[in-house]
């Protein structure tokens, strides 16, 4: 009778489903789901999810969850509720033990995706949902935080590592792939690529340090991924270490004048007391030299030449540098010693000559032109037209004729022209009754020869006290005189070299060692600029300096028409002299503005003496200059003590040190 009823209820409750809102949930909730209660646990135990990121194609972004059931039945991974969320694994039969299912990245929702484990009696259904895990689908790649050195930065340490930051961690391609690909401007480099112990930071150690004048490219590749196999977005970094160039030999050695060509390649020239770079070197001298650097300050090529006979050697040294639009190097100097040596396998006129030689662009010597009396003479200054003709300017001292050409006075100014075959169109000598000199020229649009130089003597008017005058003169391009200007003033002045500016006026600057054009007087030497348009109207005088001596020795024009100038001070000119006893020299670069004043001034040096002879600025608006040294210049090592070593300086715009 009990069963009776009790099967009736069910009948009932059975059959009235449909009518009476009698529901298969409220049985369950009072007869099944007390069984899953009890059983929780008891049928799925130890779930453990693995993920197996690799970077193979087949098995990149997948999950492994992996669970242990206690007896036979179905299960299923479902996103959601068991019994009505989205089945990721559809039921499927299992013996009692391990099981293990994939998930692909591919059937999950980007971020968190919460799923149950299911598990489902054939008689009873489902008897297990108390287990949920939550999967990530990470589809965020990894990205590049930050490196070391910093993106464009310049002056980096020689011996720097190179160090990437990414947001998380990161695996390599694989075990002989680094993902980074690092070159300088010589090529590859190599080294070592390793991640820290979180795979955040990527390091890469060069095999042989960087070293200096370096650009170097950092290329971070894209087969980098993060653990899910997101890739790295590749990217480049780029930074430079110090650029400062310090050479030279065991004996002293002085850079003397600096060009650039056309794609900014550098050439320095100078005078070396031993082998350069392992050029030949005759024993005792003094040889002249010609390095050519690209523009990133790599050395392509040295070149020494030396006068010598089989008894004796002499001294020789480049004081002029200049590269034609043909890319053809001309440099100009003095040959010193007996008439019995021969330079280049020339016959000289005197103790000293002057020469011109001609270098193809790669180094090859092409020619030499020997000229002099039978005195002294030198090769100081060259410069070029539009037409590509070359003037030689220089000293001659007063001994034989030369080409016809008599002397004035005891050091004549000398200008030789050649056009670009280098056939000789004239021979001038200039001068005053006493002792004349250039040191710098200029060639105008219209082919009009400008030369600056000092006089002990008068081009014009009166040399007050016998000392060295500065004066300007203009030539037309058949050699004829237009015009000259002399500035007669007490005491010593020098000029250095001249610059046109945008309007075609003419820059002049060196040093004074007394009050200079109506000016005040700051110290020992001062630095002076003189500023005149194209018709010899002086416009203004400046004078600028420390308490001690201060010289400029050279000024140049950026592609802007900004002014720059440098030179030395023993003082403090802006800043402080490391030397306290204000005997030795530091370098000094200033921008002045179109009235001579000054924009801005940095001083640079080291413990001993720096001194720049030549400044030139490139397409790049990037600053050279050179000159020679007896510090430990920006780092560098002097070569020999008490010994001038030559450098190369680079500068930005703003005359920061690169």
């Amino acid at each position: 009778m009990w069963f009776q009823r009790n099967f009736s209820s069910v009948a009932i409750c059975s059959v009235a489903l449909a009518f009476l809102g009698c529901s298969a949930d409220n049985l369950l909730d009072t007869t099944v789901r007390e069984s899953i209660a009890a059983r929780q646990g008891a049928v799925i135990s130890n779930v453990q999810i693995t993920n197996a990121f690799t970077s193979t194609a087949s098995t990149k972004n997948t999950a492994t969850i992996a669970f242990d059931l206690s007896e036979k039945g179905k299960y299923s991974i479902v996103a959601g509720a068991c019994e009505s969320g989205s089945e990721l694994v559809a039921k499927s039969n299992s013996e009692a033990g391990a099981v293990s299912v994939s998930i692909s990245a591919s059937s999950l929702s980007s971020g968190a995706n919460s799923l149950k484990i299911c598990y489902w009696e054939p008689v009873r259904g489902l008897l297990s949902d108390s287990y949920t895990v939550v999967l990530n689908r990470d589809d965020t790649a990894p990205t590049i935080v930050s490196s070391t050195p910093a993106d464009n930065a310049v002056r980096a340490d020689t011996d720097t590592n190179i160090t990437i930051v990414f947001s998380e961690p990161v695996v390599l391609p694989g075990d002989t792939a680094t993902g980074i690909a690092v070159s300088n401007n010589q090529g590859n480099v190599a080294g070592v690529a390793t991640l820290n112990a979180s795979g955040e930071t990527l390091t890469f150690q060069p095999t042989v340090a960087f070293g200096y004048t370096k650009n170097i490219e950092v290329q971070i590749l894209a087969g980098i991924t993060d653990r899910a196999g997101n890739a790295v977005t590749a990217a480049t970094r780029r930074f430079a270490t110090r650029f400062t160039i310090q050479a030279g030999t065991l004996g002293s050695d002085m850079a003397t004048a600096l060009a650039l060509d056309s794609s900014d390649n550098i050439y320095v020239v100078g005078t070396a007391e031993g082998s350069l770079n392992g050029e030949p070197y005759q024993t005792g001298a003094r040889d002249a030299f010609l390095v050519k650097y690209d523009s990133y300050g790599q050395r392509t090529f040295t070149r020494m030449i030396s006068s010598s006979s089989t008894l004796s050697s002499g001294n020789d040294s480049f004081q002029a540098v200049l590269v034609d639009t043909s890319g053809n190097i001309f440099t100009a100097g003095l040959s010193f010693g007996s008439t019995t040596i021969t330079f280049d396998g020339i016959t000289k006129f005197g103790s000293n000559d002057a020469f011109l030689m001609k270098y193809a662009s790669d180094g090859t010597k092409l020619s030499t032109h020997l000229v002099g009396s039978t005195s002294t003479d030198s090769g100081e200054v060259l410069v070029s037209d539009a037409s590509g003709n070359i003037y030689l300017i220089g000293m001659a001292r007063a001994g034989s004729s030369i080409d016809g050409q008599a002397f004035t006075g005891s050091d004549d100014i000398l200008i030789q022209k050649f056009d670009s075959t280098g056939t000789k169109l004239f021979t001038k000598l200039i001068g005053t009754t006493a002792s004349d000199s250039v040191t710098t020229a200029l060639v105008d649009s219209s082919g009009n020869l400008y030369i600056g130089g000092n006089s002990q003597g008068a081009f014009v008017g009166t040399n007050i006290d016998g000392n060295s005058d500065m004066f300007l003169i203009k030539f037309d391009s058949s050699g004829n005189e237009l015009w000259r200007r002399q500035i007669n003033n007490s005491g010593l002045e020098n000029v250095r070299e001249m610059v046109f500016d945008n309007s075609g006026n003419l820059w002049l600057c060196g040093y004074a060692t007394q009050a200079f054009d109506g000016n005040a007087t700051f110290g020992n030497n001062d630095m002076i600029l003189t500023k005149y348009q194209s018709d010899g109207t002086k416009l203004f005088s400046r004078q600028f300096g420390t308490a001690f001596s201060d010289s400029c020795e050279a000024i140049t024009r950026d592609t802007s028409g900004n002014l720059y100038i440098a030179g030395s001070t023993s003082g403090d000119f802006v800043g402080t002299n490391s030397d306290v006893t204000h005997s030795t020299s530091d370098i000094v670069l200033a921008r002045i503005d179109l009235n001579g004043n000054l924009i801005w001034q940095k001083q640079y040096g080291g413990s001993a003496n720096d001194d720049v002879f030549a400044l030139k600025i490139n397409s790049r608006s990037e600053i050279f200059v050179t000159g020679r040294t007896t510090s430990n210049l920006d780092g560098n090592t002097l070569l020999s003590a008490s010994k001038f070593d030559f450098f190369l300086m680079k500068f930005d715009i703003s005359g920061n040190l690169q």
